[in-house]
Parts: C-alpha cells; sequence; structure tokens
C-alpha cells in the first residue's frame, strides 16, 4: 500500500493541478492498481465531489519475437490474430525491436482495417517487424484496407502476401516505414464482379 500527502496552497473548482510524488512509487509487480485521490479542505462544505477513483495496468514491456496464428493452425501463437498483436503492443512499452510472426496460412478474421499508431519507446532500435514466417500465408483483407499505419515509424513488412480493397495506407507523417518481399494484390470490381488486380 502506498499512501503519500501532498499539499497544495490552493485548490479552485475547474482547476488542473500537478502534483508530484516524493518519494517517486515504483511498482515491481505486474497486474492491475486502484488508485484513490481525496482532496481535503476545513472550508469545503460540498465533500461529495472530493474523491477520484481510477484503475491502471502495469504490463511487461515487449522485445523479441511474438508468434501470431488465425485460429486456423494446430500450432498455438502467443496471439490468436494480428489485430490482437498490434493492440497489445500500443498499450505496452517496447524496449527492444518487436517482430511479429505469421504462422497461419491464412488471416481473415481480423479486425480490419488493423490500426497500428505510435506505441511508447518506438525508434529506430525499437522498432515492429510484421512477417510472414511460413511459405504462402496471406492476409484476406475482403472489402477493407488491410493496415492504417497512422503517424506510426519504424514499421516494416517483410515477405507478407495480403489483399484487399487497399493494403497499407500511411497516414498523418508516418515516416521510416518499410515495405519489402511483399505480394500485394488489390481488388477492383469489373463490370460488377470482384477482381484481383
Amino acid at each position: 500500500k502506498y499512501n503519500e500527502l501532498a499539499t497544495l496552497p490552493v485548490v479552485y473548482s475547474g482547476g488542473t493541478y500537478t502534483v508530484m510524488q516524493h518519494p517517486a512509487c515504483t511498482l515491481d509487480t505486474l497486474g492491475t492498481y486502484r488508485m484513490t485521490v481525496i482532496v481535503e479542505s476545513t472550508e469545503d462544505n460540498n465533500r461529495s465531489n472530493d474523491t477520484l477513483r481510477n484503475t491502471f495496468t502495469v504490463y511487461t514491456p515487449m522485445s523479441g519475437d511474438y508468434t501470431v496464428d488465425n485460429n486456423h493452425s494446430t500450432t498455438d501463437g502467443n496471439y490468436h490474430s494480428i489485430t490482437a498483436a498490434v493492440d497489445d503492443l500500443i498499450k505496452r512499452v517496447a524496449t527492444g525491436a518487436v517482430r511479429f510472426l505469421l504462422i497461419d496460412t491464412l488471416y481473415d478474421n481480423e479486425t480490419f482495417p488493423i490500426t497500428i499508431t505510435p506505441w511508447y519507446g518506438m525508434s529506430a532500435s525499437n522498432n515492429l517487424i510484421i512477417k510472414d514466417s511460413i511459405p504462402g500465408g496471406r492476409i484476406n483483407g475482403g472489402t477493407f484496407t488491410n493496415f492504417w499505419i497512422q503517424d506510426a515509424d519504424y514499421v516494416t513488412f517483410d515477405g507478407v502476401r495480403m489483399n484487399g480493397y487497399g493494403n497499407i495506407t500511411f497516414l498523418d507523417g508516418a515516416t521510416y516505414n518499410t515495405v519489402k518481399n511483399c505480394e500485394l494484390t488489390s481488388k477492383v470490381y469489373v463490370n460488377g464482379a470482384p477482381f484481383y488486380e
């Protein structure tokens, strides 16, 4: 249990205040924590709005290789979809390069588009690589764009096969991203029938 008292000279209704804790609180155990902040004032006649409660979660940082299946594989990966893997990276810290290795032949139960936004620790050395680790795997976006890289840098697609209306879209100043050894097939309609080119 951590309990620290901080004193502010004055608190105004609707104001924003930053309280620096001394000593700092270091959480060495992973998990979900509950936080309670109570404002106490002898001049406060309404105590019903003096307490703020919230929860936060401490996660293990990510670094290294993580396998991704699509629930079609007999071998379970660390993640059961690319969407889940990307979502986990966004909410966690990267302390090194992260590689998502695709180990299934077909990825068709994703939540498209898969949106990659900046993650904490994102840098040239703490980059993200999405790589097909078996021959012939395919991401099937169907009627959707497969990936939106939104303001995220240092993302590499390596050896990935995918088809959809659009495959990879870079948005909002995404830079230092790489697409290599990939097969990208776009879906268009010719005389009302779907056609891949």
